[in-house]
């Protein structure tokens, strides 16, 4: 799943410069745990892939958390030039080298202080320029609930088109939730740096730059050209 929101999607925007992105660390998973607080936040934090209540073992998957490197890049989000706490987090997973694919989603705002001030879509936008950028992705996409208009907008916001809807594709509460797939394609994304659009790819910054822990810098490499 795609995105933790709490309110109405702002219409007041947040510079995409205001969002920078670190590799998530053993130091964020319990700031982590503090914002997945209950099971409507875990749900819309990651679907169905994780249990009520979250706990550090179900993040073991993670890297920076003691697991195997693997094709998952969970980040912590941080606002620029304050390159210490996290504000929120972000994951690139489901890493496909031969289509060149990469699954953008574990979208939250944590710092409530935060929320409905555009932070959520630069967050969006910025681990996008990461899977364009430094995984030279063709594609990348999410699923988002048909029901979350926060995270819909900031999604579209971002650049992203709905492909299509699986009905009734996650188990919630006593109900099933149906998803938009939503995508943004490489040269929808440079025609937009070309063009110096909204969703114009920010540079990425002195915080997103900084080299990752070792198992993490295993799935940086480039994906290969299909010829």
């Amino acid at each position: 799943m795609s995105m933790r929101w709490k309110g109405r999607a702002s219409r007041r925007t947040t510079p995409r410069s205001s969002v920078a992105l670190r590799p998530f660390r053993e130091r964020d998973v319990e700031r982590l745990l503090g914002w997945i607080d209950d099971e409507s936040a875990l749900f819309d934090w990651a679907g169905a892939e994780l249990q009520h209540p979250l706990d550090r073992a179900q993040l073991t998957t993670y890297p920076t958390v003691g697991g195997p490197a693997s094709h998952l890049l969970p980040y912590a989000a941080l606002r620029s030039g304050v390159c210490l706490d996290a504000i929120g987090h972000a994951a690139l997973a489901e890493i496909d080298p031969r289509r060149r694919s990469v699954r953008l989603g574990r979208v939250i705002v944590g710092d409530p202080a935060l929320r409905g001030r555009g932070f959520g879509c630069a967050i969006v936008m910025r681990a996008a320029a990461v899977a364009f950028e430094k995984l030279d992705a063709h594609r990348v996409w999410s699923y988002v609930p048909t029901d979350n208009t926060a995270a819909l907008r900031c999604f579209e916001n971002a650049g992203f088109t709905r492909e299509g809807v699986l009905r009734e594709c996650a188990p919630r509460a006593d109900h099933y939730v149906s998803c938009y797939t939503m995508s943004l394609l490489a040269r929808e994304w440079e025609r937009a740096q070309e063009r110096g659009s909204a969703i114009a790819p920010p540079r990425l910054s002195d915080c997103d730059q900084r080299p990752p822990s070792p198992p993490v810098d295993l799935a940086y490499r480039a994906f290969p050209r299909v010829r």
